[in-house]
């Protein structure tokens, strides 16, 4: 049955929301987009009515659809919608006071819109100077000290890796144990000798943007925001076995917790490599922050996603190089197209490695390389990481397999 918003053509749509109701391949990430804003419209005005398919980002079939994914039903004159691709800005408006004037970047029906934040990490998670860690001390010092319960989820122990380039307009917030090394290593680092301004990135910080002139918020809203993420379970079996690695003793106290015991508390490796000083190579709150989800670094204040594209772990030779293609596609005309990336991983895990030498694709063996640890610790490892990076699996959409009544393997 045709749905009646297909038909829908109201005077306050502005023109870079047709495309929207083009029928078109539509890309699981073009949905990924799509997606977000819709959330963000939503949240604006809760009667404007959405309709949205529900998908996962870590399928490793491409979702290709010949009809519109999103089909949006206006119920408030003054909303005006949004773009679903990259390369228009967002355009969302919503209500705010009848006594706001019109302007010329208003249609004439609009007489109290009032542009929408722009989605984006709130500056406390990756400003360095606002970023405080004093709820993560204390955490520690209730759990290992003071032995009072709290919860295993422990607050933030490291600010977020925000990295931007001004001149291509992109911005890219790295997760650990998910290929971002990769990423990064395909543009150089603005404060290395002789790197090329035009195609280097940094860290963000305030006083950076303050320096090049740049608003944070039109950062966050005008610039391609994209990240690299991993499936939950994978990336908890990768830092499983990476954090260990690093310590400079691994015998006595520092021996590696069975992966039964990681998964009950992944945190066991920060506070075993503490406790005994087992790092030497790496700081304190290494084996804290490779454990911890990714969700805070991708998300909003109110947990909508802020970005606009992810790049899948396990899907990297495919994606990176879209990402790059969409940052061409969006640069200034004066501006050379960035390179083909070169695609190789930079720290590729023991257990890929071990499947690629017995013929397994790297993509495949990125995607089953951690499955033996859960075969051989059965569903309560499966169930225990699930509920330590709950965030993370209802972010991304990836429901809590069935046991199998066989062996509850």
């Amino acid at each position: 049955m045709p749905d009646p918003c297909s038909a829908i053509v109201h005077p306050c749509l502005p023109q870079n929301i047709f495309p929207l109701f083009a029928p078109r391949p539509w890309t699981l990430n073009t949905l990924h987009i799509i997606h977000r804003r819709a959330a963000l419209a939503r949240l604006l005005n809760p009667s404007l009515r959405l309709h949205a398919i529900t998908y996962s980002p870590f399928s490793t079939t491409p979702l290709h659809i010949s009809t519109p994914a999103l089909l949006v039903c206006l119920a408030h004159p003054c909303l005006l919608g949004f773009s679903p691709l990259p390369a228009h800005p967002i355009t969302t408006w919503h209500c705010q006071s009848p006594q706001s004037p019109p302007s010329p970047s208003r249609p004439p029906c609009c007489h109290a819109c009032s542009p929408a934040p722009p989605p984006q990490v709130p500056v406390e998670r990756w400003e360095e100077a606002q970023f405080t860690w004093e709820p993560f001390h204390q955490w520690v010092m209730n759990t290992s000290v003071y032995r009072r319960a709290v919860h295993r989820n422990y607050p933030m122990s490291y600010p977020c890796g925000v990295w931007a380039n001004h001149f291509y307009k992109f911005v890219f917030i790295r997760n650990r144990k998910a290929a971002s090394t990769t990423v990064t290593d395909n543009f150089d680092k603005c404060h290395y000798e002789n790197s090329d301004p035009r195609l280097c990135i940094e860290v963000v910080s305030l006083n950076r943007l303050k320096e090049r002139g740049v608003d944070p918020a039109v950062m966050w809203r005008d610039y391609f925001v994209f990240t690299t993420s991993r499936n939950p379970w994978s990336r908890a079996g990768s830092s499983y076995d990476y954090c260990s690695t690093k310590w400079a003793r691994t015998d006595g106290p520092c021996r590696q917790p069975p992966f039964s015991a990681f998964s009950r508390d992944p945190s066991i490796l920060g506070k075993i490599s503490n406790l005994f000083h087992c790092f030497d190579r790496v700081g304190m709150y290494h084996d804290y922050y490779h454990t911890e989800p990714v969700a805070p670094c991708i998300t909003t204040e109110t947990g909508l996603p802020a970005v606009d594209y992810i790049i899948r772990y396990e899907n990297l030779s495919s994606d990176l190089p879209e990402a790059v293609r969409i940052i061409n596609q969006r640069r200034d005309p004066s501006l050379p197209p960035l390179p083909e990336p070169k695609i190789y991983w930079k720290k590729k895990g023991q257990a890929a490695r071990s499947h690629e030498e017995q013929g397994v694709e790297s993509n495949t063996a990125a995607l089953v390389g951690h499955g033996d640890k859960y075969h051989k610790c059965g569903m309560q490892c499966v169930r225990d990481i699930y509920e330590y990076f709950r965030v993370d699996f209802e972010l991304f959409k990836i429901p809590l397999p069935e046991a199998d009544p066989a062996g509850d393997r």
